[in-house]
């Protein structure tokens, strides 16, 4: 009798575990869901109800980050990345933007949007992140200097690599001067 319910107590603790399993939607379904908290977020932004609108971002960001979590091989999954990146730099919270960014660039090195998303963390880490990361605002401009030589920018982020030891603002006081002075001469 005693293994009678032993044997039947294992069995339900089996079906207890079984039927916890994994219950994250498929990824067609998953997209749908997604698609339809973006459509809402948009039409709640029109509304000036920020309580509202925080609350859906951080309901986006969750489902974003579910998908990209459940199906980091799926076609879909760096898009997925690339929006919690910009929707957590559209929230001010550009610590957590950088760091999606940075799994972003190291998990997917030939996303097509790549150039965008080094543009974006060297405006993080020059700007929004501190104390500043000047390791890692180096390491982004001279990834992008390498894999965009002739970019309108690249003069301008060679003289940034220049000065990494002053804010964004004092190496752009420090520009202007520059230039002020080289008009002067003319």
């Amino acid at each position: 009798m005693l293994k009678i319910i032993s044997l039947f107590g294992m069995a339900c603790l089996f079906l207890v575990l079984a039927s916890c399993g994994d219950k994250t939607p498929p990824p067609d379904k998953l997209m749908k869901q997604i698609k339809t908290l973006e459509d809402s977020l948009t039409q709640n932004s029109m509304n000036d109800n920020l309580s509202v609108i925080e609350a859906q971002q951080e309901r986006l960001a969750d489902k974003l980050l579910l998908f990209y979590h459940a199906y980091p091989d799926h076609q879909k999954a760096p898009v997925m990345l690339e929006r919690v990146h910009m929707l957590y730099s559209a929230m001010g919270d550009n610590a957590l933007s950088a760091k999606y960014g940075d799994t972003l660039l190291a998990k997917y090195p030939n996303y097509p949007q790549r150039n965008m998303i080094i543009e974006s963390q060297i405006l993080n880490y020059d700007m929004f992140i501190t104390p500043r990361d000047t390791a890692k605002l180096r390491y982004y401009i001279e990834r992008y200097l390498q894999e965009n030589p002739r970019a309108e920018e690249a003069g301008s982020l060679k003289g940034r690599l220049q000065h990494l030891e002053l804010s964004r603002e004092e190496w752009m006081t420090l520009q202007n001067r520059e230039a002020e002075a080289a008009d002067s001469l003319q």
